[in-house]
């Protein structure tokens, strides 16, 4: 059916912006955890600022496995991207965007898979790239980080060095576990996937933001 986003302070910009997501497009906003707001200077096919929000959805009342959601500012209005890139997240608790030489990435907080590994489900990092098959910019998964019970991202740059921080929440047994920061190689726009290297761990308890 209907529904509405209310969009402040995105971007840098202030931007107002309640929005009726239209049917059929539209993938029902279920349990949603978290929205990130971006934005995207695309050269291909044409020139222009794309605006994107990413729904964290978490749960349909039966699963953990569900789809979570990707929305175009466009025309006015929030459009569903088709086809979903984020089809199959585990237990969604977080977004979060990030530019690395040039490219953007989107990684999420896969929280709990109840079809298989519990709070142990690997987080995924998505790159935005074109897609000649589809004629437009469109994310892929490039790389999987193993997280427990992942429930915050944060992403950060020291000097031409990129960085991943997770906030871990429970491992399946223990809320006592380290959260980690991980250290992405440095890439340009055409390298298909990032080095990921954890080079620290936090001491923390049921950490749920960072």
């Amino acid at each position: 059916g209907e529904g509405s986003f209310l969009m402040d302070n995105c971007g840098g910009d202030v931007v107002n912006i309640t929005a009726a997501m239209r049917t059929p497009l539209a993938p029902q906003t279920t349990w949603a955890r978290d929205v990130e707001y971006f934005e995207v200077e695309e050269q291909l096919p044409v020139q222009r600022t794309a605006r994107y929000i990413v729904v964290a959805n978490s749960f349909d009342g039966s699963t953990y496995t569900v789809d979570s959601a990707l929305y175009e500012w466009t025309g006015g209005r929030l459009e569903a991207v088709a086809p979903n890139p984020f089809e199959n997240t585990k237990g969604a608790y977080h977004w979060r965007h990030f530019v690395m030489g040039g490219a953007h990435y989107l990684v999420v907080a896969n929280h709990y898979d109840d079809q298989g590994n519990g709070y142990g489900s690997p987080s995924v990092i998505y790159k935005l790239a074109y897609s000649a098959a589809l004629g437009k910019s469109a994310f892929t998964p490039v790389q999987s980080i193993s997280t427990a019970g992942a429930a915050a991202w944060e992403a950060f740059a020291v000097g031409e060095d990129t960085y991943l921080a997770v906030a871990n929440y429970f491992n399946g047994s223990h809320f006592d576990i380290n959260s980690k920061v991980f250290k992405l190689a440095r890439t340009n726009p055409d390298t298909p996937l990032p080095r990921v290297v954890s080079v620290q761990s936090i001491p923390t308890r049921e950490l749920m933001s960072m």
